[in-house]
């Protein structure tokens, strides 16, 4: 398998302007830090059948990348989805717009060999109601000394 990747300002460029939040840090030689730390997302990868990808970066619980065909990808490892997000540039397009992102999910279904779209997934997960905090009330009644 063929992997590639950016220089940093590229690679956080590509990120935002697709609205994605890099989560891997700045290394000095990010190449050594791919082939440590991104070795289980690339065999993923791999076993959907992709043999060269150009890797963004790393996501909270996943990676960003995309195919040798400007198409790109959001290897989900809390979900075990692969999110297609579609064309790089019209991604991009979507976004400078105000618009969500086209994403399409797939599954690999292994006892089958085959790659399945996901129908009916939530487009909107890891979201998590925030409550904001109740602030102490001070207590109204006088201290008597």
């Amino acid at each position: 398998m063929v992997v590639e990747t950016f220089m940093n300002p590229n690679r956080c460029y590509i990120a935002n302007s697709l609205g994605y939040k890099l989560h891997d840090k700045d290394q000095e030689d990010y190449i050594s830090y791919i082939k440590e730390e991104f070795t289980g997302y690339i065999k993923e990868v791999n076993r959907y059948g992709f043999d060269h990808i150009i890797i963004i970066g790393e996501l909270h619980y996943g990676m960003l990348f995309l195919d040798c065909f400007g198409r790109v990808f959001n290897l989900d490892g809390m979900t075990d989805a692969l999110w297609f997000l579609g064309d790089y540039f019209k991604g991009v397009e979507r976004v400078a717009k105000g618009l969500a992102t086209d994403r399409v999910p797939w599954i690999l279904r292994p006892d089958v060999g085959t790659i399945e779209e996901i129908k009916n997934a939530p487009l909107e997960h890891y979201t998590f109601p925030v409550e904001k905090k109740r602030k102490k009330k001070k207590s109204s009644r006088k201290k008597h000394h």
